[in-house]
């Protein structure tokens, strides 16, 4: 009998275009974490309670706080953004890309309510992010649907090198996440 790839299990599970939305969104988070240089544990597209996919920022209080400490508010916001944004730029529809960001929308909008600039700008920001990121994008989206899980570091070797990305600090007065 032919073993079953988790990455093969979890398209049997869900359905492969479901399948495909989830993995396109873990991506789009996936590719802002290494760009923004915020390590994670793993990324999983992998169904395990009431998620269908996560990526798991390390737990090690030492790591978070350096994190935190490196990490701007605007950088934060589009990380969080970065999964709804994935599944926008790769032609899925509104109303499917928001059915697995509620959290995320949810963080942001405490994030923003002292914050000049939409909800609206903030989301074509990630957009604009996606973009750029697109190859890197891909890649972690095939990866985890072939794979179902990566680790950071299989993560890191699947995409092609690219530069950190900065956002400007106009982009959010605050310099980092302290205080949130």
């Amino acid at each position: 009998m032919k073993e079953l790839d988790l990455g093969q299990a979890a398209s049997f599970a869900m359905g492969e275009w479901q399948r495909d939305c989830v993995c396109t969104h873990e991506a789009g988070h996936v590719v802002a974490c290494i760009r923004y240089g915020i390590q994670f544990e793993k990324a999983t597209c992998v169904p395990d309670g009431d998620t269908q996919g996560s990526v798991s920022i390390m737990r090690d209080p030492v790591v978070v706080d350096r994190i935190v400490q490196r990490l701007t508010k605007s950088q934060y916001i589009v990380a969080l953004l970065a999964g709804y944004a994935a599944q926008i730029e790769n032609g899925q529809h509104e109303e499917n890309a928001m059915i697995g960001s509620g959290p995320d929308f949810e963080t942001v909008r405490v994030l923003i309510r002292d914050c000049p600039e939409t909800l609206e700008s903030w989301k074509e920001k990630a957009r604009a992010f996606c973009r750029r990121q697109a190859p890197a994008i891909k890649a972690i989206e095939a990866a985890l649907i072939e794979h179902g899980t990566l680790t950071y570091q299989e993560a890191i070797d699947r995409i092609p090198l690219g530069p950190t990305e900065d956002l400007s600090e106009s982009d959010f007065k605050e310099s980092t996440l302290r205080g949130i």
